[in-house]
């Protein structure tokens, strides 16, 4: 099997995967007192979720190492190794290390409850025994060990989530921003569908739509999403995610060989967004892209409606670029 085929497989089998995450959710959360069977065949798919990512992580050539100690040059498994006293410990040459190290610890405790950060610095920083730090809060040793084991968790996925953004950098240095958001842990089911439909081009009202929400709700999960998403590409917000693409979007359709439709399935857009951006490139007959099929798919006898299911755009703005075509075509 081929690298790109085993690759495809896998994403195939992450899709589904998201899937069935997303549906025994729902259960739960209709359910509060679901079955034990439920939360345990969760942690299941999920388990399978990581096997999964891991796999993909692995298909991927890594770059090379650079000697800038960034998060994005190091690996969990190094950090794992270490502890806080030993990192202390280091001498003045590996002063860069240690600093790279706080960073990472630093960013990494942002994803953690105010309790789990408290625990965290007692055990980890401190080196604490989990019978002291309990007896200091006042609580179970059982409750002192849960908690620190849900915080080397989160600070896990963390590492993680920057490592995945590793292996999808290209070697242009831009970030396959797609392939992130399907594949890190960092976000909700519900957050990675609005990014995705964001990356799609769909507006806030689309994309409530599409999903049977308040666009509040939608504009609020987008911006949830987009602040974790933050923390791993320094991107800002839906503009900016948008903008990488169309710059890309655009230089390639300067390329005359390939064609809108290709265009629209190399970047998962529709076709409506793909003719918007390459309008002052792309003209027949006097006639931008988008007026040009419209004006065909209307002399072919395709009513408005089907003409806007096709191209993915509103009716209106069909009935607008057939009014311009018309104008052109005298």
């Amino acid at each position: 099997m081929s690298g790109t085929s085993a690759e495809n497989e896998y994403r195939a089998d992450l899709a589904r995967l998201r899937e069935k995450e997303a549906a025994l959710l729902a259960q739960l959360e209709g359910s509060p007192a679901a079955p034990y069977r439920l939360r345990y065949e969760l942690e299941l798919v999920r388990e399978m979720i990581r096997d999964t990512r891991a796999a993909l992580r692995r298909l991927r050539p890594s770059r090379p190492r650079t000697r800038r100690y960034s998060l994005d040059g190091q690996t969990w498994q190094w950090l794992e190794k270490q502890t806080w006293e030993q990192l202390e410990s280091m001498d003045r040459d590996n002063r860069a290390r240690l600093e790279w190290m706080r960073a990472v610890v630093d960013d990494g405790t942002g994803e953690m409850t105010e309790r789990q950060r408290q625990v965290f610095g007692m055990v980890y920083r401190d080196g604490k025994k989990v019978k002291d730090v309990a007896e200091a809060l006042g609580v179970d040793p059982s409750t002192i060990s849960r908690t620190a084991r849900r915080a080397v968790e989160k600070l896990r996925r963390y590492a993680e989530g920057r490592e995945l953004v590793r292996t999808c950098t290209r070697g242009d240095g831009s970030i396959d921003l797609r392939k992130v958001v399907e594949e890190t842990a960092l976000i909700t089911p519900r957050q990675r569908q609005v990014l995705l439909l964001t990356l799609d081009g769909y507006s806030r009202g689309r994309v409530a739509a599409a999903l049977g929400v308040d666009p509040t709700t939608a504009g609020r999960t987008l911006w949830r999403g987009e602040r974790r998403l933050k923390k791993l590409t320094h991107y800002l917000n839906s503009a900016e995610l948008r903008a990488i693409r169309n710059r890309k979007l655009r230089a390639d359709a300067l390329d005359w060989r390939t064609s809108c439709k290709e265009l629209a399935g190399k970047y998962g857009v529709s076709l409506w967004v793909v003719y918007k951006l390459t309008a002052g490139t792309r003209r027949w007959e006097g006639m931008t892209a988008l007026q040009y099929d419209v004006w065909t798919r209307r002399q072919a006898g395709e009513s408005a409606k089907t003409i806007a299911q096709a191209l993915g755009m509103d009716v209106k703005n069909v009935y607008q670029a057939l009014a311009r075509a018309r104008r052109t075509a005298g």
